[in-house]
C-alpha cells in the first residue's frame, strides 16, 4: 500500500512529510502541542493526538498509536495528518525592514 505524501498548510504552519524522525530527537511530553500562536488574533495552531520531537532546532510530529491526529485553529477548518511523520515548518515572509520574519496569522 502506498503511503500518502500530502503536505498540510494551515495559515503560517506547514507540515511537510518526512521518511522518519531523526535519530536522537527528543520527545516532548503529552499528545497536544501548540505549533504556532497567532500574533494578531491570539489563536493557536494546536495538534491533538500526536507526539512532538525536536532535533537540531527543527520540530517533528507524528500521530500517536491508535489515535487520529487533528490540527486545529479557530480561523481554519481542522486538518487530519496522515500517520507518517512530518517536519513542522513555520512559514516566513520578507521583512521590508530587512531579513525575514515568521508569517503573522
Amino acid at each position: 500500500m502506498e503511503t500518502s505524501r500530502r503536505v498540510i498548510i494551515q495559515g503560517d504552519v506547514m507540515l511537510w512529510p518526512v521518511d522518519s524522525i531523526p535519530d536522537g530527537a527528543e520527545q516532548a511530553p503529552g499528545d497536544r502541542h501548540v505549533l504556532a500562536y497567532g500574533e494578531r488574533t491570539g489563536h493557536a495552531h494546536v495538534l491533538h493526538g500526536a507526539a512532538l520531537w525536536t532535533a537540531d532546532g527543527e520540530r517533528y510530529v507524528q500521530a500517536v498509536a491508535d489515535a487520529e491526529a487533528v490540527l486545529r485553529h479557530e480561523d481554519h477548518g481542522p486538518d487530519v495528518p496522515d500517520a507518517l511523520p512530518y517536519r513542522v515548518i513555520q512559514q516566513v515572509e520578507h521583512d521590508p525592514m530587512g531579513g525575514f520574519r515568521a508569517v503573522a496569522d
